[in-house]
């Protein structure tokens, strides 16, 4: 057999299974770390939404319909308005008639406007979260405080909506705004 041929022959077989190793070996690695992988589930019955949330983080129970997370900052004082933390609000879902979502998040967002302590309000926005679609508005009180507020539409009755309000305040850069988006992300309606 000629040197060349041989050559050529040796190559090809050598580029396959380095080939094939990269590919095995590619097959064989471990998912992509997920951050929320160890992270509690809030889900409850009778309760038609679910999400994770960070542990360590207080989880406040079913007051005034509203199920509540938070996480303080090191600057954070005990009985103070919240200045440094996570905070999310979850009101239990609501139904809306003879308007569409658009219709009521803009009464809700002309409510606000007319309040005393609100300085600055965004238009209504559409927003999606995790596939679900929905609108939103920000506000801003005095003394700076913000929070965004969301209204999504269930997929599975199209009347029904769930409030989120994101009060988060992140001056010491823990992180908060992030743990709040990734907290949003997998907020799910169940069936």
């Amino acid at each position: 057999m000629p040197k060349k041929v041989f050559i050529a022959i040796l190559s090809s077989v050598l580029l396959a299974a380095f080939a094939y190793a990269g590919y095995y070996y590619g097959t064989q690695q471990n998912p992509p770390f997920s951050p929320i992988a160890d992270w509690n589930t809030y889900q409850k019955e009778g309760i038609a939404f679910t999400f994770k949330y960070p542990k360590g983080t207080t989880l406040w129970g079913r007051e005034e319909n509203v199920i509540q997370l938070s996480l303080w900052g090191p600057t954070q004082k005990s009985g103070a308005e919240l200045s440094d933390g996570l905070s999310l609000r979850f009101y239990l879902p609501k139904t809306f008639e003879n308007e569409s979502l658009r219709d009521y998040v803009g009464a809700v967002r002309g409510e606000y406007a007319t309040g005393e302590s609100i300085v600055e309000i965004s238009e209504v926005g559409e927003i999606t979260l995790n596939r679900l679609g929905g609108y939103t508005f920000s506000t801003k009180y005095l003394g700076n405080q913000g929070a965004q507020h969301i209204y999504l539409q269930s997929p599975h009755q199209p009347n029904v909506f769930v409030e989120i309000v994101d009060a988060t305040l992140d001056p010491t850069d823990q992180g908060f705004e992030e743990i709040a988006d990734q907290i949003l992300s997998t907020f799910e309606f169940l069936n």
